[in-house]
């Protein structure tokens, strides 16, 4: 993708990295949760990111869980603004909630399926 340069990748149990990482004072514009599915842990994470302050204004977090795992509308200071399935798989898209200091705030970006059209908006049941 060209996008090394302006990139950084952790690698490690993702719940003590974003205390870490929030203790640290980092906190990120893009965060992509893709743990284990149907063990609880994509909702511990949304907690442990939000609790570190690890999540910038104006962020986005990325879930993936199983269609089968449902998904909190709000978790701590996060909002849940779109959802999209891929057969088995869901994407749910978080931001920081409604007040918070959102600059660069916009839609979500839309997603294009490799096999089909584009999904956009929230998908029926999701």
């Amino acid at each position: 993708t060209g996008l090394e340069p302006l990139a950084r990748v952790y690698v490690g149990d993702g719940l003590r990295e974003a205390a870490r990482l929030g203790g640290q004072g980092m906190r990120f514009d893009l965060i992509l949760v893709d743990p284990p599915y149907r063990t609880g842990l994509a909702q511990a994470a949304l907690a442990a990111l939000d609790a570190a302050g690890a999540v910038a204004p104006g962020a986005w977090v990325v879930v993936e869980h199983a269609a089968q795992e449902d998904m909190p509308e709000r978790a701590a200071n996060l909002t849940k603004v779109r959802a999209a399935r891929y057969g088995d798989t869901v994407l749910a898209f978080y931001r920081p909630s409604p007040g918070v200091d959102e600059p660069g705030a916009g839609p979500a970006p839309p997603l294009v399926r490799g096999d089909g059209p584009q999904a956009s908006g929230h998908e029926e049941g999701c």
